[in-house]
């Protein structure tokens, strides 16, 4: 079922998280001003009480539409579905016993094993960088085979996109 383009997959890939950004006036992040939560928590950022609730994806949704991008029916769909069932709102898309519900593409599911993807990965390297006591973003490879695995890594990325 590889029914979408590669500039979709891309396109949805890259706009899946851009409701994070906030909307026209207010950041969706903003620093945390409890300490308490900064010290039990870690805690650094909260979400922003000046927004009007909406789901990351459908955020992202409406921002594109607000500046006319316009999004293909897979783009939608993989943005609106990027987190599979960790958002109730896609089980309607994603558990249906209705055939002639089914996806019709399998974008939404390649985007939500990406996005778990790296997230353990970014999980795994903040954690591994924070038993060494190095800042996460300083960390770089120390043995021949985390240089070897980063390289595969950036070659595979290199043969999808480019």
């Amino acid at each position: 079922m590889i029914n979408f383009t590669d500039e979709e997959l891309v396109f949805a890939a890259m706009h899946h998280d851009l409701g994070k950004v906030g909307d026209l006036e207010n950041d969706y992040y903003i620093p945390q001003d409890s300490d308490w939560h900064r010290k039990n928590q870690g805690s650094i950022y909260k979400h922003n009480p000046q927004l009007q609730y909406m789901k990351v994806p459908d955020r992202g949704l409406w921002l594109l539409q607000h500046y006319e991008v316009k999004v293909t029916e897979n783009e939608y769909l993989g943005i609106k579905l990027t987190d599979g069932l960790y958002d109730e709102a896609n089980k309607s898309y994603l558990m249906s016993y209705n055939p002639d519900f089914n996806l019709r593409s399998n974008m939404a599911y390649i985007l939500h094993q990406a996005d778990m993807m790296a997230t353990h990965i970014e999980f795994d390297q903040w954690k591994r960088a924070d038993d060494s006591g190095e800042p996460t973003n300083t960390r770089v490879p120390k043995t021949k085979d985390e240089q070897k695995k980063v390289d595969n890594l950036k070659s595979k990325f290199d043969e999808l996109f480019n």
